[in-house]
């Protein structure tokens, strides 16, 4: 911990101890001594933060606050004060302990007598009494500067100096290139050798630490910073949606990890203009700095409790030449059989598969809008004994259309997926393809093999 002490450490203060004695109540405010205990090092910001300017101990005073330290003729202050000299410069050893006790951060001087220990160091064995500097936290009778919020009598105590050394400070930094272990060692003074560290809207991370992926799966909103990368499963269609304040558009697709997890993400406004011509299925993707909310379920089929929502600042990157890429599926079915249907509830969105049995010719039908659209009309089943008609809507009534109506008109019986069905109950229990559904012809999945000898 020593050692990562050094000047623009970044702190974690876990504990925090005020020392009473020193809180002054006053016009002009109050002075205070704190005692940080049980401190993390975080990393290092090289620069100065702002325009940092020392406040003389005798403002306060002037202020109505604390009275000023008093100074001792020898350098020392009262409480972790800057002494006369101000910082940089060590106090001048004209009392009567030239050896007094260390700074913070730099080693006692080697000539004159034995001094105290440095901050953090055990007191030196063996030796006599003598006017020396105080230990962290520890009382001496002998005249010295009070070390950290001690009540020593002499120079650095709460009161006038009657003689002493210049006892251990805490405020003043020794020079960059001191320190506790040689130059460059690394207390308070200079950075240490290692990864230097940036600051930024956040927990502060390595500069030089490779990407790390979240898995789909531990996404949560606890988590500050994430980056998935993912393939485009499923993209839906640009929908236009208004009310009586305002209209806008949204677009929806459905992302998969090499992990098997799977999530949807929904664009807004200006979001889909900017990403609708970048996202493609199949395609993968590293994904950042985007906002969590729980899903809604009855539009979306996913099994993950949150839905992502992109936002200004999101970060979406092609990696498709990533070694990992091919390692990353390009659907996840979750399949329901027919005979489930019964007991499902109209509106939801499921995953089905089934022998194709029978298909319709395509049609156009009026929609209340007065616009018209495409529909075709299938009947798949399973091996769950039931059979269920299913509509295609749009494109998919002429592709897998065309190729489902002369497969079957050859007397073949393809096997059909499809991911997000929503489920009807006009005239019994149906389904039919949304503009995010995926309709698959002769899947390579197990139940796909199973089907086909049933």
């Amino acid at each position: 911990m020593l050692n990562q002490m050094v000047k623009g450490a970044i702190l974690s203060v876990n504990e925090l101890v005020g020392n009473k004695q020193l809180n002054k109540e006053g016009a002009g405010g109050r002075k205070n001594l704190l005692i940080f205990l049980n401190l993390d090092v975080l990393g290092v910001h090289p620069e100065t933060l702002g325009n940092p300017q020392p406040v003389p101990d005798d403002a306060a005073g002037a202020a109505g606050g604390a009275p000023a330290p008093v100074a001792n003729g020898t350098g020392s202050s009262n409480y972790g004060g800057p002494p006369a000299g101000g910082y940089g410069a060590p106090p001048p050893m004209n009392g009567p302990a030239a050896g007094g006790g260390g700074m913070y951060g730099g080693p006692p001087p080697a000539a004159g007598p034995p001094g105290g220990g440095m901050y953090g160091n055990g007191p030196p064995q063996q030796q006599p009494p003598g006017p020396a500097g105080g230990m962290y936290g520890q009382q001496q009778a002998a005249p010295a500067g009070g070390m950290y919020g001690n009540t020593n009598q002499g120079a650095g105590a709460n009161g006038p100096a009657t003689s002493g050394g210049p006892g251990g400070m805490y405020g003043r930094p020794p020079n960059a290139a001191g320190g506790m272990g040689g130059p460059g060692g690394g207390m308070y003074g200079g950075a240490p050798a290692g990864p230097q560290y940036s600051m930024g809207h956040g927990p502060v991370s390595q500069t030089n630490e490779p990407l790390r992926i979240t898995p789909i799966k531990a996404l949560n909103p606890y988590i500050n910073r994430w980056t998935i990368k993912a393939r485009v499963s499923q993209k839906g269609e640009v929908r236009r949606w208004q009310n009586p304040r305002t209209e806008g558009k949204i677009m929806s697709f459905d992302l998969v990890d090499k992990d098997g997890g799977e999530i949807r993400a929904t664009a807004w406004n200006d979001q889909v203009d900017q990403y609708q011509d970048i996202i493609q299925v199949g395609h993968v993707y590293l994904l950042s700095k985007c906002s969590l909310k729980p899903r809604n379920a009855k539009f979306n089929n996913t099994p993950h409790e949150y839905e992502i929502y992109l936002e200004r600042g999101s970060q979406l990157t092609p990696c498709d030449d990533d070694p990992e890429a091919s390692a990353i599926p390009h659907i996840i079915f979750n399949f329901k059989k027919l005979a489930e249907l019964e007991t499902t509830e109209a509106g939801q969105v499921i995953d089905v598969i089934g022998i194709v049995d029978e298909v319709q010719p395509w049609s156009l039908i009026a929609r209340k809008d007065g616009s018209e659209a495409k529909k075709r009309a299938i009947v798949i089943k399973d091996d769950s004994g039931r059979s269920v008609e299913l509509t295609l809507w749009g494109d998919f009534t002429q592709n897998p259309g065309n190729q489902l109506e002369s497969a079957v008109q050859n007397g073949q019986k393809p096997v059909l997926a499809v991911k997000s069905a929503r489920v009807g109950d006009f005239n019994g229990k149906s389904l039919s393809t949304l503009g995010s559904s995926s309709v698959v012809v002769e899947p390579d999945r197990p139940e796909a093999g199973y089907l086909r000898t049933w």
